[in-house]
């Protein structure tokens, strides 16, 4: 039998077998849609500026956006259909789905800004405001492009800051309080710390071999000829005790507002069960 060249062979494989391939498996640099104008309000050229502020947005951030306009919510809440949408979707870079949508709701005319993750800790309830009332005069003159284009910049400002110290999350429907101080360090995080943790103790390790100069295992510290010992005796007398108290307000609705406001998240629950945060903007 004639060997087979297996360069050759190799390219014909690939020249017949190439189209069997998904076009999913060499388009996946392609990026998926992200703006959905329901309500017709941009122009192709406004899609696609808003679509390349949204990549610029994943790329900085590394959590995820999306911008929706509707003129028929279909009977639900502007903040449900947020929510909704966003879940439905299948919207969310990590394994917490973290990301925000912003909606431009023509039926009510309101606008929303849905987050969810890691994006509920950066875009606190008063953040939310700041951005929401900062769009309101681009949607009350109908330039809706321009309104979309500056909450998604916005957005990617403080997703970028870090995340404020006393920042926490306010369940608005079961009074539970989640403090950002109290979250599990990262992987990261923990790996640095170890590798400190490591480094310090050799450090340690080679200082004190060499202060006592530790040349062999066999080494006996003569400790009769240069220890001493020396015993005291002490009593301690017990004459007063003295006992105060202090009330504690125990009332679950107060909890929420128990931290500064400018640092508070507040959250709700989905359809689908997931934590949302978010805000809604006034009438336009």
């Amino acid at each position: 039998m004639k060997k087979i060249n297996s360069p050759l062979f190799c390219l014909f494989l690939l020249f017949f077998l190439l189209p069997a391939f998904p076009v999913s498996v060499f388009s996946s640099s392609v990026p998926e849609q992200r703006v959905f104008d329901d309500a017709s309000l941009f122009s192709s050229e406004e899609i696609l500026e808003l679509e390349q502020a949204i990549q610029n947005f994943q790329k900085e951030t590394k959590m995820d956006f999306a911008i929706v306009t509707a003129d028929d919510l279909g009977g639900e809440s502007t903040r449900a259909y947020a929510d909704n949408f966003y879940d439905d979707h299948g919207f969310g870079i990590d394994n917490m789905a973290s990301g925000a949508l912003f909606l431009i709701d023509m039926e009510n005319r309101l606008p929303h800004i849905s987050t969810t993750g890691d994006a509920i800790r950066h875009l606190t309830d008063s953040r939310l405001q700041s951005i929401l009332d900062g769009c309101y005069d681009n949607l009350s003159i109908g330039d809706y492009a321009a309104a979309a284009l500056f909450v998604v910049e916005e957005c990617g400002e403080y997703c970028k800051m870090e995340i404020p110290s006393d920042q926490y999350n306010y369940d608005t429907e079961t009074g539970a309080v989640s403090f950002y101080e109290e979250t599990f360090p990262s992987t990261k995080q923990l790996f640095a710390f170890g590798a400190v943790a490591v480094l310090a103790g050799i450090i340690f390790c080679v200082v004190l071999v060499k202060k006592y100069q530790m040349k062999t295992f066999h080494y006996t510290y003569p400790f009769r000829n240069f220890g001493t010992l020396s015993l005291t005796e002490q009593k301690d007398s017990f004459l007063r005790k003295n006992l105060s108290k202090t009330l504690i307000q125990s009332n679950s609705s107060s909890s929420g507002s128990s931290r500064s406001s400018g640092s508070r998240s507040s959250t709700h629950s989905s359809r689908s069960g997931r934590s949302h945060g978010g805000a809604t903007g006034r009438k336009f």
